[in-house]
């Protein structure tokens, strides 16, 4: 039965490092088993040998003691990862809020909505955490620099914060949103349709008064993804960055007032159509710009708060 056990546990084990590993444990547990007949004064019984091999436990988890890291995220990249996946989970779960607003809201149901905005984020949750684990397992398999992964500057040590910011990534998922939000942007507005419920389709178009800001948010957030692209490769912020980072934030803010003083945002040409609102789906549209701006505004200004305190640091 010992010799059973040794047989299963070699078969766990690399080809390359079975016969090494199975002596130096076929060594240690005959003493042992030596030990006990010369206790006893006879051979281990079939009962006590399987006493035995029960108490060394199954073969498998035996061998995983020789085994190299079988972590799926080792140690050493695990705060990053859980760092990277807090950051995703609660950016995509934000978007799915602000996205899972019907345009039909006289349809809506509350409670409809409430669980269709959970299971929409259970459903992304789980699509990140897959693909935010596999980032990090084929970064910790290709070996990726450490140094490179936890760049930070002793400059983000300041009295009263105790924690410091992984700066790279706060930069790449930057970069990300900033770029999904220019692919939004610019189809937003160059379409001139919008898909409602029951699969209308409505001619919507951007109101006359984006013509204005179009190429400046364009310009604003390329540079925003300029500088985070130089600070993910970099590794650390200096003055110069820092400065023109709030300098982008200030011209965004003004922007974004402007916007909010516009007199409308959409224009829908309207149909026959007797069973939609338009009026009142124009009204919650204009409602969720002007929390969307009200958002994006809070982020500029906590972003331009946190860059002048950076500023005094360097």
């Amino acid at each position: 039965m010992i010799n059973n056990y040794l047989s299963s546990f070699e078969s766990y084990l690399p080809e390359d490092t079975r016969e090494e590993v199975r002596a130096e444990l076929e060594a240690s547990i005959l003493e042992e088993v030596d030990d006990m007949q010369e206790n006893l004064g006879r051979e281990l019984s079939t009962q006590e040998q399987e006493n035995y091999c029960l108490k060394l436990g199954h073969p498998m988890r035996v061998a995983s003691n020789y085994l190299p890291n079988q972590e799926l995220i080792g140690h050493d990249y695990f705060p990053a990862y859980k760092k990277a996946l807090e950051i995703s989970l609660l950016a995509f779960s934000l978007i799915i809020l602000l996205t899972s607003v019907s345009l039909n809201f006289e349809d809506l149901s509350i409670i409809g909505f409430i669980f269709n905005v959970f299971w929409r984020v259970v459903e992304t949750s789980l699509d990140v955490f897959v693909v935010v684990t596999i980032i990090f397992y084929l970064l910790q398999k290709s070996n990726f620099d450490l140094d490179k992964l936890y760049a930070w500057s002793p400059g983000d040590l300041r009295e009263g914060v105790k924690k410091v910011s992984l700066g790279r990534f706060n930069c790449f998922f930057e970069m990300m949103f900033e770029g999904l939000f220019l692919v939004f942007w610019n189809h937003l507005f160059y379409s001139d349709q919008i898909l409602l419920d029951f699969d209308i389709v409505q001619n919507v178009s951007l109101s006359v008064e984006w013509q204005s800001v179009h190429w400046i948010i364009n310009i604003l957030v390329g540079v925003s993804i300029l500088l985070n692209g130089f600070h993910f490769i970099a590794g650390h912020l200096n003055k110069w960055s820092i400065k023109l980072n709030i300098l982008n934030n200030l011209v965004s803010i003004m922007v974004l007032v402007f916007i909010a003083s516009f007199d409308k945002f959409v224009v829908i040409e309207f149909t026959d159509l007797k069973n939609l609102n338009w009026i009142n789906i124009i009204e919650n549209i204009n409602v969720n710009i002007f929390i969307l701006l009200g958002f994006i505004g809070a982020v500029a200004i906590w972003d331009t708060f946190t860059n002048i305190k950076r500023l005094r640091v360097h």
